[in-house]
């Protein structure tokens, strides 16, 4: 199964990190994307950011992941 993953990385004023990751139907305007964080990042909320789109392949379930499933 391929689901398209939108990641995020924050690095905060104090050193400690945020990362954030949540599935998409799309990936985000570039340029949206940077205007949102940017503007952030320049009223001081964080230090750094960064992110990325991308598609991850997960494997389908075996028998017995299937077998333990909660209907």
């Amino acid at each position: 199964m391929k689901v398209l993953y939108f990641v995020v990385f924050i690095i905060m004023n104090d050193g400690s990190y945020d990362i954030t990751g949540m599935p998409v139907n799309s990936c985000p305007a570039k340029d949206m994307t940077e205007g949102h964080y940017d503007y952030h990042q320049r009223l001081g909320a964080f230090k750094q950011w960064a992110a990325f789109c991308t598609t991850v392949d997960f494997s389908k379930p075996s028998k017995k992941e299937k077998a333990g499933a909660i209907p």
